[in-house]
């Protein structure tokens, strides 16, 4: 799997088109050439081509992408100071704990592409949780696997 990561105001189709192409070469698999953004009321969307799958966030300037051959969801929020208690499904102690564990619920339902629903987690699947500029947490859903991340420029996505 890899995370691509964009500070700044990115076009998401954009972005969703870069991680692709980007994927393929990394990946091995075979690049095809009709690629389409496949968006369906109700559901998550997804690419044309069964075999690669993506989970896409934004946080105010910030947007991410995971992209892998296996289902995935993700999640991107900055931290800031709020009454975390009164989000009653989500257990937590300290303002950390809070951000780790919604990023967590919010990149699991996006890896069920159900959209969000105040239910525990299936905690058999993988999660990673990584802190990005000092108070931005962004947290990966998947079946076990590697993660390799990559920041990536404005101007790299539009050169796609």
């Amino acid at each position: 799997m890899v995370v691509f990561i964009a500070k700044g105001k990115v076009d998401s189709d954009k972005l969703i088109r870069f991680a692709y192409v980007n994927f393929v070469a990394l990946s091995g698999h075979k690049k095809q050439e009709d690629i389409k953004i496949i968006r369906e009321e109700g559901k998550k969307p997804r690419l044309n081509c069964e075999d690669i799958f993506f989970s896409l966030s934004h946080s105010e300037d910030v947007t991410a992408i995971a992209i892998s051959d296996r289902n995935v969801g993700l999640d991107i929020e900055w931290g800031r100071e709020r009454d975390y208690n009164k989000i009653k499904f989500i257990k937590a102690d300290c303002l950390d704990t809070f951000y780790r564990e919604w990023t967590k619920h919010e990149a699991y339902y996006k890896y069920l592409g159900t959209g969000i629903k105040k239910e525990a987690v299936d905690n058999s699947l993988a999660y990673e949780t990584f802190i990005l500029y000092e108070n931005c947490y962004l947290t990966v859903c998947s079946e076990e696997e590697q993660i390799t991340g990559y920041e990536i420029s404005l101007e790299a996505v539009g050169s796609i």
